[in-house]
This record gives structure tokens, sequence and C-alpha cells, in this order.
């Protein structure tokens, strides 16, 4: 899911990258279909909770049912409740900022996401301090 960019491509990379969408949140960045599935949301007063249930790889897998957690403090979780196997294995998990200079892959075409899997992206203040 990208928060800005409306390029929409199946074709997954590393992250960063300034080929794939800006503010991009790779919950699961592959070729997915709803098919008979559903997305839906939730603000339950402290977090913004997208659940994309019952999902599909054509071809290759599901279905998936996952989600994706936002806080106001800026902290990510990633959750995945159903994955079959091969669940990840062609999909970048990841996240990047908005001109795709800055990010993180966690996995990439790699069997990574499981039933149970829980990822949390989170800025950490700096712990020290030199003068």
């Amino acid at each position: 899911m990208s928060l800005s960019s409306k390029v929409v491509t199946a074709v997954n990379s590393v992250l960063p990258s300034t080929t794939a969408p800006f503010n991009l949140l790779a919950l699961l960045w592959d070729e997915l279909i709803q098919g008979e599935g559903a997305c839906h949301y939730h603000h339950d007063g402290t977090r913004l909770i997208i659940q994309y249930t019952d999902w599909e790889r054509p071809g290759a897998g599901g279905p998936f049912t996952m989600q994706m957690h936002l806080y106001p403090s800026g902290i990510v979780e990633y959750h995945y409740l159903t994955m079959p196997p091969p669940a990840s294995g062609s999909a970048t998990i990841g996240i990047q900022n908005g001109d795709g200079t800055d990010g993180l892959t966690v996995a990439l075409d790699a069997d990574y996401a499981r039933d149970g899997l829980a990822i949390r992206f989170a800025y950490l203040p700096h712990w020290l301090h030199i003068s």
C-alpha cells in the first residue's frame, strides 16, 4: 500500500528503490487479487487497522489474511494470520519513504511470512549524544 503514489505495479523489488511506489508499506508486495476476499479498516481509538481477508496470488497460493496497524506515533506493524505456503516466496515485505531513498527490506522473494508472524517498524530515539 502506498500512502501517496498512484503507481500500481506487481513487479516487486528490494527496498529502498526509486522505481517502487513511494511512501510504501509493503505488507506483502506481489501480484495479489481480492478474489472472494475483502479489505476492511477500523480505527479503535489508538490505531488504524487495515485487514486483507482471503486475498490470493493468481495461480500460486492463498488465501492470505493479514493486517497492517498504523499508530499516530509513526509505528507500523504487520500481522500475518493465515499464510499458507508459499506465502511470500515471490513477494517483498518492507517499508520505504516518500522519494525511494530510504527503506528497509525485511524479505525479498523468500518464504518469510507465516501464520502468527508480526513485524514492527518503529523509530528509535538517539540514545547517545556526544558534544
